[in-house]
């Protein structure tokens, strides 16, 4: 996901002065609150729970480890959206001690309160939950938030929360005057259970991310995994947790009470049974056993190194480190699936020197019309040529990509007008694969916090190489190269010189996008 921007700031040369006193006016009409949200210095520090040793997640962990040596990992690819809900939900139903859950978006739709749900429901049975949302695009009110955190065994903390929170006229007022601090927004996507299995890669939690929307659905991409690297995602998430960043949500709201909470809970749950997707998605009582039993069947074994951005030192880039760590492994080929690719010089360096040691070089991003921020592709095809020119093979997703079997973008029952692709993934050779929440665009290479697997495995790269090779296909995806007169899509319905795009309105919105300065901050 793209976050919106709000060019330059207040003292900079992109930042007319002319503009200061409207906004001075409007800072005065809405009332932006001057009270600080700084952490209290005395906030006691508070850390992961141990490894569970008991429950079904604990089972399902230790069935997926006996008889790795201690540096790996057990590795499930979750390239199906339906499958990544059932995940979710068997780990949250099963867990016995602990649920630390970091997220860029939480939507408040069927999908999130179904999920949110379920988190309450372990904090009733005595499941420590602890879940870090980013506040830019938060849905669920400052109430909400404040009265999920009234439950003895149920945190909120808001990653970098914007002081201004009354109306959406002040956030982007008070957005303008503290641009450099609220610009920069925690990516990062890990939801952790038991300290025994963790889930991370492109996915935020909404329907789009699982099949269930009526707009577009997602083509995204997770990794289940157990083992070695769990300590490391604790450790992770605690930094996180307790950063001067994460701020409590239970202050943020004076009738956030427990009273409140108890309605909202039972909000939750008349929502969640009243919506008509509640009869496409199972979400009863159920017995989990024989669904991790069959899921430990697929899991594969591999060295996984776990890399995450600190969440206060922005110099910090050990997420972007990696990319560049992947790209300078000898390997004869490299595909590269980016739903953001607005790349710098070193990301491009780092293609033609691929290129040049002989390595084939693919790179899929989705087409105009696959793209659910129409701003980043019209960032994007000002670098189609030089992508091109540097000897890369170029592909652009199909919004409507056909021969994909129910379940890994849509349910049999759901159609959506359109398909986004949303998926990032790296794999090299027969060994190398990166999965996690980099999009290759400024944000995350430069001002956002991301986190990723970097892993050594030649049955699970082989895996990702079979789910992503068909999404180069003509039936699947364009391919794009040059021609006398500019470009040529070319795919399974034919040839085209213009790029495919779902209505005029989207090639017009394009051709403005294009001329905006955004470059460093999509």
């Amino acid at each position: 996901m793209v976050a919106p921007v709000i060019v330059g700031k207040p003292g900079s040369r992109s930042f007319p002065r002319l503009l200061l006193l409207p906004l001075l006016v409007a800072t005065a009409v809405v009332g932006i609150s001057c009270a600080s949200m700084d952490v209290p210095p005395d906030r006691a520090v508070q850390l992961s729970l141990p490894a569970a040793e008991t429950g079904l997640v604990y089972e399902f962990a230790r069935s997926t480890t006996t008889g790795l040596n201690p540096n790996e990992s057990g590795l499930l690819l979750l390239s199906r959206n339906d499958a990544a809900l059932s995940w979710r939900l068997a780990l949250i139903d099963s867990a016995v001690d602990s649920i630390d859950a970091q997220y860029f978006i939480w939507d408040s739709d069927f999908a999130g309160l179904l999920l949110l749900g379920r988190l309450i429901d372990a904090a009733d049975r005595g499941v420590r939950v602890r879940l870090l949302v980013d506040d830019f695009f938060l849905t669920h009110s400052d109430r909400e938030l404040s009265a999920l955190s009234s439950h003895p065994n149920f945190e909120v903390r808001v990653f970098n929360p914007n002081s201004a929170r009354r109306t959406r006229t002040a956030k982007a007022v008070n957005f303008a005057f503290n641009f450099r601090k609220l610009n920069r927004r925690m990516h990062n996507k890990l939801f952790v259970v038991d300290g025994q299995v963790a889930i991370l890669g492109g996915r935020n939690i909404g329907n789009a991310y699982f099949g269930l929307s009526s707009s577009y659905n997602f083509r995204d991409l997770d990794t289940l995994v157990t083992g070695s690297e769990l300590p490391v995602m604790l450790s992770s998430f605690d930094q996180y947790w307790n950063s001067p960043y994460a701020y409590s949500g239970e202050p943020l709201h004076a009738r956030g009470d427990w009273e409140y909470f108890l309605e909202f809970r039972e909000r939750i749950h008349r929502a969640v049974i009243a919506d008509s997707l509640s009869r496409r998605v199972d979400t009863g009582p159920r017995d989990w056993g024989p669904f991790f039993e069959h899921g430990a069947e697929d899991v594969v074994a591999g060295r996984a190194r776990y890399i995450y951005d600190h969440p206060t030192e922005r110099v910090d880039r050990r997420v972007g480190g990696a990319l560049s760590e992947f790209l300078a492994q000898e390997q004869d080929d490299v595909i590269l699936v980016t739903p953001y690719l607005i790349p710098d010089d070193d990301v491009l360096d780092g293609l033609k020197d691929l290129v040049d040691r002989g390595t084939q070089v693919r790179v899929l991003v989705p087409s105009m019309a696959s793209n659910n921020h129409t701003v980043a592709h019209s960032q994007y095809r000002k670098y189609r040529s030089r992508l091109l020119r540097k000897g890369v093979e170029l592909y652009e997703y199909r919004h409507q990509p056909q021969g994909v079997v129910p379940g890994y973008i849509e349910s049999d029952l759901m159609r959506a007008r359109f398909v986004s692709m949303h998926m990032k993934a790296m794999v090299g050779g027969e060994n190398y694969a990166f999965v996690g929440s980099l999009n290759l665009d400024s944000r995350a290479l430069r001002l956002d916090t991301e986190n990723g697997l970097f892993i050594e495995s030649e049955e699970y790269s082989q895996r990702l190489r079979g789910i992503l090779e068909p999404m180069l296909s003509p039936q699947q995806a364009w391919l794009v190269e040059h021609s006398r007169l500019g470009y040529v899509w070319t795919s399974e319905v034919g040839s085209s010189r213009r790029q495919p795009a779902r209505s005029w309105f989207q090639r017009l919105a394009d051709a403005v996008y294009w001329f905006l300065p955004l470059r460093d901050h999509l």
